[in-house]
């Protein structure tokens, strides 16, 4: 099972797929259901996390152990942070990895070394906090045995190690997990009421082009029973005139026939005199 988890704002992701698992050289691109992880090392889980047309790539490091009374990635040499907590806000993050863990042997211009005691070593000034300001991170929980003295190299001008008795780490880890809970709820209520919200959206736009339609259809059914209207009211208003000026007509042609020698005389005899 791998504990990948994404987001985009306060909208949980859960398109997520992983596409590669590495241990130590060994490259896995296929078979993620049932990887074997029983040999202890590190395996770097490379995931996608796509959101809508919007696609992102992270790697996390999963630490498989066989020795309870030891502290995972102790000495930081997978290389990142895996099996550590960050417990001070504002820590860089880079391509969904915390910052800070490095390789390099020395400091400064004058070559200082850090004298590790690995490849790694977790390095404050690339925490991304400033200088001045205090950090914090917390180990896997591990079984004290032998001289029950705790080993741990470091190098500041004032640091400190604390351990937790187990019943203080489980309330933390308790109350870490009911601050999760509580934030992936009001993520997943935030994405509910957004969708319920596009949904209201789209429905009422779908309502709005109905009606909007409805109005539409009426309106010109109304056109064109009106321009039907006036076809009719124009053929009849034609009719009307034309049978006014065949009347007209038929009478001047009455009136010519009835009065017509009559009027010629009248002409002849208004142009003889």
């Amino acid at each position: 099972m791998y504990l990948a988890a994404a987001s985009f704002g306060a909208e949980a992701v859960t398109d997520i797929t992983v596409t590669k698992v590495t241990f130590e050289g060994t490259e896995i691109t296929e078979g993620f259901d049932a990887v074997d992880m029983s040999v202890p090392g590190y395996y770097n889980v490379t995931y996608t996390a796509t959101y809508e047309d919007k696609t992102a790539e992270a790697t996390f490091t999963v630490v498989a152990m066989a020795d309870r009374n030891s502290v995972a990635n102790g000495g930081f040499e997978a290389g990142n942070l895996a099996g550590w907590t960050v417990l001070t806000e504002n820590w860089g993050i880079v391509e969904g990895q915390a910052t800070g863990v490095i390789s390099a042997n020395t400091y400064w211009g004058e070559n200082l070394p850090y004298n590790q005691a690995g490849d790694f070593h977790l390095d404050g000034w690339n925490t991304g906090i400033g200088e001045p300001d205090p950090w914090e991170i917390r180990s896997t929980n591990f079984v004290l045995s032998g001289s029950g003295f705790i080993s741990v190299r470091m190098g500041a001008a004032a640091a400190a190690v604390k351990t937790l008795p187990a019943a203080e780490q489980f309330a933390n880890a308790k109350a870490a997990a009911d601050k999760a809970a509580s934030e992936k709820a009001a993520a997943d209520k935030a994405a509910a009421n957004k969708k319920a919200a596009e949904e209201k959206k789209r429905r009422i736009e779908e309502e709005a082009a109905a009606i909007y339609k409805r109005y539409m259809d009426k309106a010109m059914e109304e056109v064109e029973i009106n321009d039907a209207y006036l076809e009719k009211r124009s053929e009849r208003k034609i009719k009307e005139i034309s049978a006014k000026q065949e009347s007209a007509l038929i009478k001047l042609r009455a009136d010519y026939e009835q009065n017509r020698d009559k009027w010629v005389d009248e002409i002849v005899s208004r142009v003889v005199s």
